[in-house]
């Protein structure tokens, strides 16, 4: 089964109280409206639809644009199977089932991993028995090697950047926490349903490159730390859509450092603050 096209369905949907609602009005045309309308929003980015393109979905159901667009806004404020923010409309149910099939997908691949690290740990362990002091330390080196090729290998696919996919998640928060390592700041315990959100969203934005950004953050004292004691963190690259640009276009380069000023400096914790995940 194709995991980009999967949602879960109730098999008995269709006696939904709200959807019995919208069927009293619609009949069994306007249950296939509505599902057909969900298979958009599950195809779309965040699973969002906007209003504003609403032509555009009715020529592509084949149905009249003065229908759908009646049909969304009762499915909006009379059978509140949508919601809506004005511009865009989703399905707050859809939505819980594709955070649900996100958990189950990522558990899955972290799990992999966790196998796949423990093989390979036993494996070097019987390797290192059987091995002198020359072949043990050729051995390490040629692991980091490895271990680096790997990384920038899939850092460097042809699209330019990560598909957001969970085996790819996974791997963000495992390069994260070895860079977090290395470079004594802080690491992530868990992809939270919020974090593996700003993940795709970020993914998806063709300017984001990962390896630059953490190259940036290496040649940073001030992210790093070193200036006011404030270390860059995952949630402030992933979880704002400015501040992995700002790295990049250099904002924090060199002898950068906010002002000493205490007003501004709490003002500056009290921005990121508020960029958690």
């Amino acid at each position: 089964m194709n995991n980009s096209c999967y949602f879960s369905h109730d098999s008995n949907a269709k006696n939904d109280e709200n959807i019995l609602e919208m069927r009293a009005d619609y009949g069994w045309e306007g249950y296939g409206i509505y599902w057909a309308l969900i298979e958009s929003l599950r195809e779309s980015t965040d699973f969002k639809l906007n209003h504003g393109k609403t032509k555009g979905l009715a020529f592509c159901h084949n149905l009249p644009l003065k229908l759908l667009s009646t049909f969304i806004k009762d499915c909006i404020e009379k059978y509140n199977l949508f919601a809506s923010d004005g511009d865009f409309y989703w399905s707050e149910s859809l939505n819980r089932r594709m955070e649900k099939v996100d958990e189950i997908s990522l558990k899955r691949s972290e799990s992999g991993s966790k196998g796949a690290a423990k093989r390979w740990q036993k494996d070097s362990k019987a390797i290192a028995k059987n091995s002198n002091a020359m072949a043990k330390n050729s051995k390490v080196k040629e692991s980091k090697v490895n271990k680096k090729k790997s990384i920038n290998t899939l850092l460097k696919k042809p699209s330019g950047f990560f598909g957001p996919t969970p085996e790819n998640i996974s791997q963000i928060k495992n390069v994260w926490n070895e860079f977090a390592r290395e470079n004594q700041l802080p690491n992530i315990s868990k992809t939270t349903p919020a974090r593996v959100s700003a993940i795709k969203q970020r993914l998806r934005e063709k300017e984001f490159d990962f390896e630059e950004i953490l190259k940036k953050i290496r040649g940073s004292p001030f992210l790093l730390g070193k200036k006011n004691g404030w270390k860059v963190d995952f949630d402030f690259v992933f979880c704002s859509k400015n501040n992995y640009l700002k790295i990049l276009e250099g904002n924090y380069d060199g002898e950068f450092s906010p002002t000493p000023v205490a007003e501004e400096w709490a003002e500056f914790l009290d921005q990121h603050a508020e960029e958690k995940c």
